[in-house]
């Protein structure tokens, strides 16, 4: 923990020169004014007396001047955060505090600007999280609406309502995933971590997406061995990142091998996932994990809308304390790693 040095290192100097000069100041008067053998004595008392006395007030006055200005310069800071908290406040989100120095007030300015920025990183992000998700909704009930209206006209029969249950579960997800984004934002997501086994994470997220990458081709390899064969983490988030992270390669990369393979790193885990579709473009791969977010330009067509798989899997596993990234694979594909605890009884040291 950091102690706030500079600002009392600044205070206490000052103040001992001030008090330092200030005591020096009256014990020379004393002595030239007071103690003067050339005075005749009925003088000494009446004349020196006065003037002592005088110019110890002066020199009073001055050494609260002093004082008052270097409060005033030392609570300059806060006086300048307090306005920026008052325009913020009011609405102002691009404000930020103007600030000199090293020392505490610095330090606190740059600490309000970086929580300014959040701030309205956030809110930002809501706003359009929000328009995303109404125009991802609009669409699906749009369908929704269509399809009653030909059943009240008698029309469309059994797979029309099979048509309106798949909206209806489309909608039940997306609302769900939105569910879990807000629960990691206010870390109530409770975490069970287990020591798991990646290869049958592995089979139980790909149970989910089976019957799609049956429908377009998509086959599971596993490589997992060794060091590298368990995880410590909460079974039910871990199966879903790894389940998101299935259904994304299979909806995108199309027909082909997915590669899920697992590699040791000290006390972490890195699970990859690579698959052999068209990629990416370099510009995209910071931002797969934004929600809604479509790289329509290299991805297939067939992929219809975008959603928030990507980004539950990076909220997922930063809740383990790890981080997730994409890359591009040699010569084409995408492959996104991520990396989960390792048990500690077996953690090597590189």
């Amino acid at each position: 923990m950091r102690l706030p040095v500079l600002l009392a290192a600044k205070i206490s100097v000052v103040f001992l020169i001030v008090m330092t000069t200030f005591v020096f100041a009256i014990l020379s008067l004393f002595v030239e004014m007071v103690m003067r053998p050339d005075l005749p004595a009925h003088l000494i008392t009446r004349e020196a007396h006065d003037r002592y006395v005088v110019v110890v007030l002066l020199l009073m006055l001055l050494a609260m001047a002093l004082m008052v200005g270097f409060v005033v310069y030392v609570t300059a800071p806060l006086r300048r955060m307090s306005e920026s908290m008052d325009r913020i406040a009011a609405g102002d989100l691009e404000h930020r505090v103007r600030f000199r120095g090293r020392d505490e007030g610095a330090r606190m300015g740059r600490s309000f600007n970086a929580m300014a920025d959040r701030v309205r990183a956030m809110l930002v992000g809501q706003k359009e999280l929000m328009a995303s998700v109404s125009h991802e909704l609009r669409s699906p009930l749009a369908r929704m609406k269509v399809g009653l209206e030909l059943l009240r006209e008698g029309k469309g029969g059994p797979q029309r309502i099979a048509d309106l249950e798949s909206e209806v579960d489309a909608i039940d997800a997306l609302v769900g995933e939105l569910l879990l984004a807000s629960r990691f934002d206010l870390q109530a997501v409770p975490l069970q971590p287990a020591e798991l086994v990646v290869e049958e994470l592995a089979r139980e997220a790909w149970e989910r997406v089976a019957a799609e990458a049956t429908r377009l081709g998509a086959t599971l390899e596993i490589r997992v061995d060794g060091e590298a064969a368990r995880v410590v983490a909460d079974r039910s988030l871990a199966v879903r990142t790894l389940g998101n992270l299935l259904e994304n390669s299979v909806r995108h990369a199309g027909p082909g091998r997915i590669t899920l393979s697992a590699e040791r790193r000290g006390p972490r885990v890195e699970i990859r996932v690579a698959d052999e579709g068209p990629g990416v473009a370099p510009a995209d791969l910071g931002r797969l994990f934004e929600p809604f977010f479509r790289a329509d330009r290299s991805r297939s067509p067939r992929t219809g809308t975008g959603g928030l798989g990507l980004m539950i899997v990076q909220r997922a596993v930063a809740a383990h304390g790890g981080t997730a990234r994409a890359s591009l694979a040699d010569p084409h594909g995408l492959i996104v790693t991520l990396d989960l605890p390792a048990p500690r009884s077996s953690r090597l040291s590189r």
